[in-house]
């Protein structure tokens, strides 16, 4: 089983840190989350206005991504579910897989954590995850 925490942590975005000329700014990640599934890309990411999460397609008449979506999310937990529920469109692995991936992601660079224990099924033909 896959468990999502629901901890405090992950229901505020990252404290703030000193900036420069004593301004007041969250450290940023060097880079946004991006995870890719055929031709879907998701993107995740910290702005001054909360969390941003695109969804883009590959169009292979223009050879480049397209935007779907985008909204900004002002709670960490929101983000995350809008992220897991764009991939749960393209399978239960994909959903799972986007689970764990922005667990590292946010581990890394907020000290988020939302991944708590990953139990196998006896089966093992699918993981459950509870949020």
């Amino acid at each position: 089983m896959l468990s999502i925490t629901s901890s405090e942590s992950t229901d505020e975005r990252p404290a703030a840190v000193p900036g420069s000329q004593g301004l007041t700014e969250r450290p940023r990640a060097p880079m946004p989350f991006v995870w890719q599934h055929g031709r879907q890309l998701i993107l995740l990411d910290d702005d001054p206005e909360g969390w941003v999460m695109a969804e883009l397609r590959f169009d292979d008449d223009l050879c480049r991504y397209v935007e779907i979506r985008r909204a900004v999310y002002p709670l960490t937990r929101e983000a995350i579910g809008a992220v897991i529920s764009r991939a749960l469109s393209s399978g239960d692995h994909a959903a799972v897989d986007t689970a764990l991936s922005p667990h590292e992601w946010l581990s890394t660079y907020y000290g988020i954590e939302i991944v708590s224990d990953i139990i196998a099924r006896p089966d093992a033909r699918s993981v459950e995850f509870t949020v």
